[in-house]
């Protein structure tokens, strides 16, 4: 039936609008988990393209690679495929259209396509769409598929592999809040020579292998010749990644070269001083912590709460309480103005729940039918592994949590810190100021014990002053 109907199209001319008039019977005809229904969901992706209807073109093209991957293994389907999903894309970008990027992958995207990929751009885009939406996961493996596009043309791109070390570390620092597939490092000499299976495994050992994964891709971008991503600035991402293994000596010592930049110096040294600070080196922290205190160019990097604690924490240790409360101060006012706007965002998201809206909306055309069920495959060894999609609606549930779940865990680190904060300044001072006592009494805590607890015995002196000026003799 559907070579009749392809008969008929021929009959009809080149006007696409006559074709059209077949499209019921080719529906009806792509219904059918046969040879037939492959041609009709063929020449359904023909029409559709020929009459501008890219999206659905895409869909008709990726049910073949979805039902018949043998067949469309064999044929100019991922050709066709990329053309259509790669300028459609292109432009669903250029309007920062990130979701709909997004969400599109994911319904449509056959790793049988990457054959036909020569060019990365469309790649790049997806990846930048998944982070953009909040799921650097998703974006690390597109993006690890672009480079290594460009690796099989024997082009290098060091922006490319430099952002895709990037996402790792962003992936790495997530992994705990909510774990995703495993990561592999860009190094094209390891990749399979069978391109067609996509290994979904969960993380080996905890986030280390992400931390690794991103340490190697640093290491094939060291060995690139290139002068696009500075050398300071390759330093500073691997003492991020170091980091985050908490290989601190590893992570000190990348921040050193680093330093060595003068356009990087502030922030490199930033850095270092943190980690000094926390390992109890307060005497190398503190004349760093200082300088860049009143360095008029580091003011944005001051603009952080940690600083300054840091700060507050070397020099009440010194001895130097004056300074320690000052820095305390400072730290409470920028965790307070951090932990209100944060506040904010979040009501104003749960707000618009309770409202029956989405931070994440899905746009109604996005929402895809119920999928049918797969047909067996006549020959499982030759079937390419595919990665089951989450649809639009899951994508819009996975980045909603997730973005829900760092809003609040960043909501507790804030309030956990202007409580400190708050806490070393009574400290720092005596234990003079009462508005401190009471703001650390509200918030509760460890802290709020200690100010009860010295507001007892200041009631209980005060009560003994009292008691020590009755004439008592004279009883």
């Amino acid at each position: 039936r559907s070579r009749d109907l392809f008969l008929e199209l021929h009959q009809t001319g080149a006007d696409p609008q006559q074709w059209a008039a077949q499209v019921p019977a080719l529906v009806q005809a792509s219904m059918q988990r046969s040879d037939a229904g492959a041609e009709a969901l063929y020449l359904l992706s023909q029409i559709d393209a020929a009459i501008g209807s890219r999206e659905d073109a895409i869909n008709d093209l990726a049910l073949i690679l979805r039902r018949y991957p043998k067949k469309a293994s064999g044929s100019d389907v991922p050709e066709r495929f990329w053309r259509i999903y790669s300028d459609y894309v292109s432009d669903l970008a250029d309007a920062g259209r990130h979701f709909d990027v997004a969400a599109l992958h994911e319904s449509v995207w056959s790793p049988t396509v990457r054959r036909a990929v020569q060019a990365p751009e469309a790649l790049v885009d997806v990846a930048q769409a998944y982070e953009a939406v909040g799921l650097p996961e998703r974006a690390v493996e597109v993006l690890r598929q672009a480079a290594l596009v460009l690796f099989d043309s024997g082009i290098d791109d060091p922006l490319l592999v430099y952002h895709l070390a990037e996402l790792y570390a962003q992936v790495g620092e997530g992994v705990e809040r909510l774990p995703e597939p495993a990561a592999e490092p860009f190094d094209p000499e390891l990749v399979a020579d069978d391109l067609e299976s996509e290994p979904a495994t969960p993380f080996g050992t905890a986030q280390d292998e992400v931390w690794r994964a991103g340490l190697d891709t640093v290491a094939y971008l060291r060995g690139m010749e290139q002068v696009d991503v500075p050398t300071a600035q390759v330093d500073l991402l691997e003492a991020r990644l170091h980091v985050g293994r908490e290989d601190f000596p590893a992570a000190a010592e990348a921040l050193r070269r680093a330093s060595s930049d003068p356009a990087y110096r502030d922030v490199a040294s930033l850095r270092l001083a943190l980690i000094d600070a926390a390992n109890g080196q307060c005497r190398r922290a503190v004349p760093v912590l200082r300088r860049l205190a009143v360095t008029a160019r580091a003011a944005e990097l001051m603009a952080d709460s940690r600083p300054w604690l840091a700060l507050a924490r070397c020099e009440i240790a010194a001895g130097n309480s004056e300074r320690g409360a000052e820095s305390a101060r400072r730290a409470a006012a920028l965790a307070e103005a951090q932990l209100n706007d944060l506040t904010q965002s979040i009501d104003a998201a749960r707000a618009a729940e309770e409202g029956e809206g989405t931070r994440l909306a899905v746009p109604e055309e996005l929402v895809p039918p119920v999928p049918e069920a797969e047909a067996p495959a006549a020959s499982p060894s030759l079937t390419p592994e595919v990665v089951a999609a989450i649809g639009a609606r899951g994508l819009a549930d996975i980045a909603n949590a997730r973005t829900t779940k760092l809003r609040e865990e960043l909501q507790g680190i804030l309030e956990a810190e202007l409580q400190y904060a708050v806490g070393l300044a009574a400290v720092a001072e005596g234990w003079q100021d009462a508005a401190l006592i009471d703001q650390l009494r509200e918030r509760g805590g460890i802290w709020s014990a200690m100010a009860e607890d010295y507001r007892d015995d200041r009631e209980f002196g005060e009560s003994l002053d009292a008691r020590g000026t009755i004439p008592w003799d004279g009883l």
